[in-house]
């Protein structure tokens, strides 16, 4: 049907059977974005963990396939230097995933403690 036959009923009519079936595209497609993180969930999470853990693993993959320049130094072998490195820009993060065992920890154990001052004197 032409537009200048419709009545002003019938272009709604179909004005929403177009978005109805608009809604339904975007709905699956939604749907299968979820089901997608659902089943990469484990990796994802590992891949944001490690990425915290070795910020510069991507960029050093990027950097093989340049050729290699040596340095004198083993890439395999890590110095002391290194893991202090690691472990001070990781430290934040391992605060505030300690902090909440800490503090409940703390509200466990420091009224005995208390208890225990008061009761020997």
């Amino acid at each position: 049907m032409n537009d200048r036959l419709r009545t002003p009923l019938e272009k709604l009519i179909f004005e929403k059977e177009q978005i109805r079936l608009e809604c339904m595209k975007r709905e699956d497609e939604m749907t299968d974005s979820l089901s997608y993180v659902q089943d990469h969930a484990g990796s994802m999470l590992l891949s944001g963990v490690s990425s915290l853990i070795f910020p510069k693993s991507k960029t050093s993959a990027k950097k093989s396939l340049l050729p290699h320049k040596d340095k004198g130094k083993d890439p395999g072998k890590h110095g002391i230097s290194d893991y202090l490195a690691m472990a001070k820009d990781m430290l934040p993060t391992a605060l505030e995933i300690a902090t909440p065992f800490l503090f409940t920890w703390g509200l466990k154990n420091v009224p005995k403690w208390l208890f225990r001052l008061v009761r020997r004197k």
